[in-house]
């Protein structure tokens, strides 16, 4: 062989590697904690300001149907770093599922696991493999120490995370999170965390990275800095006469996240990264009753209705994802196999999430998947705003959502919920009864599903349940009261 032509090989095989580098980005996922659905301006929010946000989403890929796997964090980010649902990592809830009374709770709930099983092998460990250096960022959630923290599930640099679920020390250091031992004494957090980011964008922009950025806020406790608390704190005196209600410290920190975004944003387009990085931003659960904004939705945190699990998702990446808006109903644990499709890396078999990549440019692609499901078998003690249950936020239960119906079907008495989504978005109208036959062709393909996730069923009876303590509770004067409130200042009238 020539050497000219032996120069023109190498020269082809250069520019054909250099061209599939450039088709695997850098990935940015970003998590924040507690941001419902319309806690952002794209998504309608009339207070909070999120220009960064809103500029992303006009020109990526945003999901209207979005959802966390999970109406609490832990399971939530389990099921994002996993790929899998809950019945498989037997991660189900935050701490435990036994919350209230021992009394009160009908049946036994299975054990809770508060870390990620040794068998997992996590989206970080398959991006690692595919030659990403890794930075895990802010909450982790799922476990601490060089096994069960980042540092063991595939993380090359793991700052801030640990079990905890939110900043025990506040938003303000000092903190006592790791690798952040050293912060700046009124330093905030947010803050620290996106200029973390920066950093490693700096270190490793010649080189595939992956940033997991996991942010504590906006979770309580709701602590802002002081120049976006000022401005929120106007801004909600003039919301406040037009009849409405807003949390200015929520608010602030909202937009702090936004402001480390556009720091972020800076630095890629500083190294002419900006159209070969992919970024994605969700939350890891639905927002809180009146901190959030949460209408038209029912529920929050905790709760499967709406407002527990439906949450904002944006996929951004210049050249490749065209602006558009997509219905198609997306989970958590499409995440994985998306990014990981979307760097040419090897994902383990048996992902329960889809790719979505294929709606990157055609939002009219049709996805191999009919069904999303919920498995929490959990109570969630505390006041709830649904009159239908007088005694606990949220009861143990599976869902399934096909199409535009959803199905709520209780795990510890005969109870099911079916709302039609379209039409109730605000699931105000269980028509479970006039829909007999949807009602159960969707309990025939949810429990088909429990069996083949081999989900812990049927819960077995608590013997220490008491049917009269239950009644008592239940119509106990307060509980009246709080209900009678909630009927005349419902969320959905904020």
């Amino acid at each position: 062989m020539s050497s000219c032509l032996r120069h023109a090989l190498l020269a082809l095989c250069l520019f054909s590697f250099g061209s599939a580098a450039q088709q695997s980005p850098n990935i940015i996922l970003v998590v924040l904690d507690d941001l419902g659905w319309r806690d952002v301006g794209y998504m309608g929010n009339p207070f909070i300001e999120t220009p960064t946000l809103d500029r992303l989403a006009s020109e990526g890929l945003v999901f209207t149907n979005a959802y966390a796997n999970s109406p609490n964090c832990a399971p939530s980010r389990a099921a994002i770093m996993s790929g899998l649902y809950a019945p498989r990592t037997d991660v189900y809830t935050m701490f435990t599922g036994d919350m209230g009374e021992d009394n009160l709770r009908r049946v036994l709930t299975p054990p809770n696991k508060m870390y990620l099983k040794p068998s997992v092998v996590t989206l970080a460990e398959t991006l690692q493999a595919a030659g990403y250096h890794t930075a895990h960022i802010g909450k982790w959630n799922l476990g601490t120490g060089k096994k069960r923290g980042p540092e063991g599930q595939g993380f090359d640099v793991n700052i801030g995370g640990h079990r905890g679920g939110h900043p025990q020390n506040g938003y303000f250091a000092p903190y006592n999170l790791p690798g952040l031992e050293q912060a700046p004494k009124g330093e905030y957090l947010t803050d620290r965390l996106s200029q973390e980011a920066v950093n490693f964008i700096e270190q490793h922009h010649n080189e595939r990275f992956f940033i997991y950025l996991s942010h504590f806020a906006p979770h309580f406790p709701y602590q802002a800095p002081a120049d976006l608390l000022e401005k929120y704190q106007q801004k909600k005196q003039d919301a406040e006469t037009r009849g409405h209600i807003f949390a200015e410290e929520f608010a602030a920190m909202v937009e702090s996240v936004d402001r480390g975004l556009a720091d972020i944003l800076s630095t890629l387009r500083k190294h002419q990264l900006d159209n070969n990085t992919l970024i994605v931003v969700t939350s890891d659960n639905g927002g809180a009753t009146y901190i959030s904004y949460l209408p038209p939705l029912r529920g929050q945190k905790s709760l499967l209705y709406e407002g527990g699990i439906r949450v904002p998702m944006l996929f951004w990446w210049p050249g490749t994802i065209e602006a558009q808006q997509s219905a198609v109903p997306t989970i958590g644990i499409d995440l994985y196999p998306t990014l990981a499709t979307s760097a040419k890396a090897t994902p383990p078999p048996h992902l329960d999430g889809t790719d979505l990549s294929p709606l990157f440019d055609n939002t009219e692609a049709q996805l191999p998947r009919q069904n999303l499901f919920w498995y929490f078998p959990a109570y969630i003690a505390g006041m709830t705003e649904d009159a239908n249950d007088r005694v606990f936020q949220q009861r143990p239960a599976a869902v399934i959502r096909q199409g535009d119906w959803k199905l709520i079907q209780y795990l510890d008495s005969d109870a099911v919920e079916l709302y039609n989504l379209v039409n109730d978005v605000g699931e105000r109208n269980n028509v479970a009864e006039q829909n007999l036959q949807i009602r159960n062709a969707l309990q025939t393909s949810l429990n088909q599903w429990l069996a083949e996730m081999e989900a812990p069923l049927p819960l077995e009876p608590n013997p220490s349940y008491s049917a009269s303590a239950e009644e008592k509770i239940a119509n106990s004067w307060w509980r009246k009261m709080r209900l009678r409130f909630n009927k005349y200042f419902p969320q959905s009238n904020l």
